[in-house]
């Protein structure tokens, strides 16, 4: 997926990766029952949202879903914004132990030399449960950066820490560096026309920085 679409999951999860694995990850559907109750699961957006939850082994253990940009295609100095939605369902609630989760930014060399990375405020036991809670954050790529990773991950202290995190509506915005973005009526109507659809309503959302925050 370019770095622009992003919510992948909302169809298939192509083009994300896991790392240790994906073995404690998966797509969850709208009406599917949840963990250790009689609810069905209402994602944010959409027909589906992803879950995550813990690998069950080692200290301080990291399980990752994220997209990479390789070989300085997000040059190093390239600002961007990434936000989500997340929620933690009563059946399998994260605060159950410590659990945390954040949406990121890693930064490595061409060699996969650790550089750091960015990451929106941490998802834990102290947010309301069975609610959809906004997470964001923005990111500059450092110098020296080659390789990109942009995902979020939920981090479990130990095998005994238990709870996990479903997110939505996973986006990562780069900013706009011309002074105008146009389309032609045919390129936002005629497939409308084309079908038969008389009335079409149009929404978007717009943002500013001036890089200084």
């Amino acid at each position: 997926a370019s770095p622009v679409e992003g919510n992948d999951w909302q169809y298939l999860p192509d083009g994300w990766e896991g790392h240790p694995n994906q073995d404690s990850m998966t797509v969850v559907f709208e009406g599917e029952s949840m963990d250790n109750s009689d609810e069905t699961f209402m994602p944010f957006d959409g027909n589906a949202a992803v879950k995550l939850w813990g690998l069950g082994s080692g200290e301080n253990a990291e399980n990752n879903i994220f997209q990479t940009w390789y070989d300085g295609v997000l040059a190093p100095g390239t600002q961007f914004y990434v936000d989500g939605m997340v929620m933690s369902h009563n059946g399998d609630w994260i605060g159950q132990g410590g659990n945390t989760f954040v949406l990121f930014a890693k930064y490595f060399t061409a060699d996969w030399g650790w550089l750091g990375m960015d990451q929106s405020e941490a998802f834990d036991a102290s947010f309301a449960v069975d609610e959809w809670h906004y997470l964001d954050f923005t990111a500059t790529v450092p110098e020296g950066a080659s390789t990109v990773q942009v995902g979020a991950m939920l981090v479990q202290p130990t095998g005994d820490d238990h709870g996990s995190v479903y997110m939505d509506d996973f986006y990562m915005h780069l900013p706009l560096t011309t002074t105008g973005l146009f389309e032609t009526h045919g390129a936002l109507a005629d497939a409308a026309v084309e079908n038969g659809v008389t009335t079409l309503t149009w929404t978007w959302d717009v943002r500013s920085s001036d890089g200084f925050e």
